[in-house]
């Protein structure tokens, strides 16, 4: 990322972890929030399909860090109670270019409370 130490990228990298908590109509109706990082961001659907253990998602996102938006690209593959999914996003920043590579996994923990 244009601007920022490569200390602090180093810093921030590695493991984290968050919990969503939908219901099964939202998931049907909406699945791609499954998958959205920033809740803050404003993303267009381009593609999206979970068909025979595949995930293919792709959008357009905007957000206040990248205000150009980056387009972003995930594939994967899932279970009825896991997901692993390895994601490419590019775009700019203050003109310079930006390519940021992500993996993460999933599982189901239980019912929501």
């Amino acid at each position: 990322m244009p601007g920022v130490p490569q200390w602090v990228v180093k810093l921030f990298a590695g493991n984290a972890s968050r919990k969503n908590c939908y219901t099964a109509q939202q998931a049907a109706t909406r699945p791609e929030a499954l998958l959205t990082q920033d809740d803050a961001a404003v993303c267009t659907k381009r593609a999206f399909s979970l068909a025979s253990g595949k995930l293919v998602y792709d959008t357009f996102c905007v957000n206040k860090r990248f205000p150009q938006g980056l387009l972003v690209a995930s594939r994967g593959t899932y279970t009825p109670d896991s997901y692993s999914i390895s994601t490419v996003s590019t775009g700019s920043k203050d003109g310079q270019p930006v390519k940021i590579v992500t993996t993460g996994t999933g599982h189901r923990i239980g019912a929501c409370k």
